[in-house]
């Protein structure tokens, strides 16, 4: 649907991803001809203008670029654009800041409801040895195999309980190397 903002912008972005530059832009003109001050959009095209050197309406995209950076830091809308999209302009450096820091509070707000949820508590008794798991398709005659084979052996037992968790059942001498220098090996 032309006239759908979103649909717009995710077809601009992933023409974008597949270098079609061309073939995107229209998309992020058309999602500003709906709305104007759509800010995603505006630094997609901007981005776009950059990588194909279209500097026609630099200083004119710049100032639109600013004031839309300074009306979103005063909004409530998404995590939109990411603070690493706009070290590619020559914004102030205080509109950088003002990004990440209501970036990472958005984010740290999202996650305290998550924190509350999971209301994780350490153990008050530590146990006698770390736990260490390894995980790997590769546990067997496998390049990475080879490679770390006799690393398992090496841990300190009294201070590290070895675990490895292979994703593949590999009845071979490397397997079976790996399998005795760890405390337990599950297939």
């Amino acid at each position: 649907d032309p006239k759908d903002l979103n649909a717009r912008i995710e077809l601009g972005c992933l023409l974008t991803h597949f270098d079609r530059l061309e073939e995107a832009e229209p998309c992020f003109l058309q999602a500003l001809d709906i709305q104007s001050d759509h800010i995603r959009a505006f630094y997609q095209l901007m981005d776009i203008r950059a990588r194909t050197c279209n500097w026609a309406t630099r200083a004119e995209d710049m100032e639109t670029m600013q004031r839309l950076t300074e009306q979103y830091l005063q909004s409530e809308g998404p995590i939109d654009p990411t603070p690493r999209i706009l070290h590619y302009f020559p914004l102030p450096d205080e509109l950088h800041a003002g990004l990440v820091r209501l970036q990472a509070g958005r984010i740290q707000a999202r996650c305290t409801d998550i924190k509350a949820r999971l209301d994780f508590q350490y153990p008050s008794n530590k146990p006698d040895r770390l736990k260490i798991g390894y995980v790997s398709p590769d546990f067997g005659d496998h390049a990475v195999g080879l490679l770390i084979h006799v690393i398992f052996r090496h841990h300190d037992r009294s201070a590290f309980e070895i675990y490895a968790y292979s994703l593949y059942d590999r009845a071979d001498i490397v397997q079976k190397h790996i399998r005795g220098g760890v405390d337990h090996f599950v297939d």
